[in-house]
């Protein structure tokens, strides 16, 4: 994703991404794979080039955010 510059496509990916984790994903899962996805959207964030994409990655970090460093 962070790679991605088509935001229309970058939102379908974050909205699937954030359904995927949630419903998918055992807690354990979540537990194992959450830290990775939360600095990749941050990484993500700080990236972004315009303002809607900012707010895309935000988004998505609030979705699934789960440990403390988020």
């Amino acid at each position: 994703m962070p790679r991605e510059r088509d935001e229309q496509l970058l939102q379908r990916l974050a909205s699937t991404s954030a359904a995927v984790f949630w419903r998918r994903l055992s807690p354990a899962e979540r537990d194992a794979r959450g830290l990775a996805l939360e600095r990749m959207l941050r990484d993500g964030l700080a990236a972004a080039p315009t303002r809607t994409a900012k707010a895309l990655w935000f988004s998505t970090i609030v979705d699934v955010a789960r440990t403390s460093e988020t």
